[in-house]
């Protein structure tokens, strides 16, 4: 997880992602040229705002010693390293970009309502998740994203590992970073669209986007079933947390489980086969 430390008036309008540059993330105090810029920092933040389809303002970036502690921060601050957002979403409230965080996995998040309504995600290497309402501190095991399937939380190292088997079966170019983000959410979309076309010939276009027609041809996954396939619904079920799940691609009992856990936290028939319906909802 690089730190890098950028100019402000050289590089200040340096693109990092497709919708964050270099001052977005400046000191406050507007004093300093230096940036600090975690890289993984930048890929959460695109992530949650591809995911929420707004536009995100960062309220608080990297911050120097004396602005940290002009605003109370922590002595340890992760905004110290640059490696911390608050930001806000439009229209957006809080517990939504908060979910929106959880779901593409970011280790740190606290979410702030009261009297502050925004939300901080930081990149900390262990996970670390709570709600702060007018200074009361709670930690939470989920913000309603996903991880209340029962499992353990999300692995950033086992989201790695999809990464790599997706590289390795269906040649997605994935960064190997442990994010679940848009382009991995499509890359498994798009892996489960060329099994369709394998298993029926339906010849549906590989274009790792979820619609109709994918959905209507559908495969219908079930206990005893094995292949890429399952290890695709393994690999969904387990970005969305519910993470008892293996990678071996066969559809045990344990997945069976994961799959009627997602199903009844989705109002969905709880069945434990994976279909249509099933799978609509996992790739939403």
């Amino acid at each position: 997880m690089a730190v890098r430390t950028y100019s402000l008036r050289t590089q200040g309008n340096l693109q990092l992602s497709p919708n964050f540059t270099v001052r977005e993330f400046r000191c406050r105090c507007n004093r300093h040229d230096d940036v600090r810029i975690c890289d993984d920092l930048v890929r959460f933040l695109q992530a949650i705002r591809t995911a929420l389809g707004v536009p995100v303002t960062i309220s608080s970036g990297h911050r120097c010693a004396a602005h940290n502690r002009a605003v109370g921060g922590a002595s340890g601050s992760f905004h110290l390293q640059g490696r911390a957002a608050d930001f806000t979403a439009v229209g957006r409230t809080p517990e939504q970009v908060a979910i929106a965080a959880e779901r593409v996995g970011a280790p740190g998040i606290i979410r702030y309502t009261g009297n502050r309504n925004f939300v901080h995600i930081d990149t900390r290497p262990n996970r670390y998740w709570a709600t702060d309402h007018n200074g009361r501190v709670t930690v939470v095991r989920t913000f309603g994203g996903g991880t209340s399937g029962g499992g353990e939380p999300v692995s950033r190292e086992r989201i790695r590992e999809i990464q790599r088997r997706m590289n390795t079966l269906y040649n997605a170019g994935l960064v190997v970073d442990g994010i679940f983000g848009p382009l991995t959410r499509r890359a498994l979309i798009r892996g489960f669209q060329t099994e369709i076309n394998r298993e029926t010939g339906a010849g549906i276009a590989a274009d790792g986007i979820w619609g109709p027609i994918t959905q209507a041809n559908s495969l219908l996954l079930r206990q005893g079933g094995r292949g890429n396939a399952v290890f695709i619904l393994q690999g969904i079920l387990y970005c969305r947390g519910f993470t008892q799940v293996g990678f071996d691609g066969i559809f045990g009992p344990i997945t069976a489980a994961e799959v009627r856990r997602f199903q009844g936290a989705n109002g969905l028939v709880v069945d434990g086969i994976a279909g249509p319906l099933t799978f609509g909802r996992l790739f939403a």
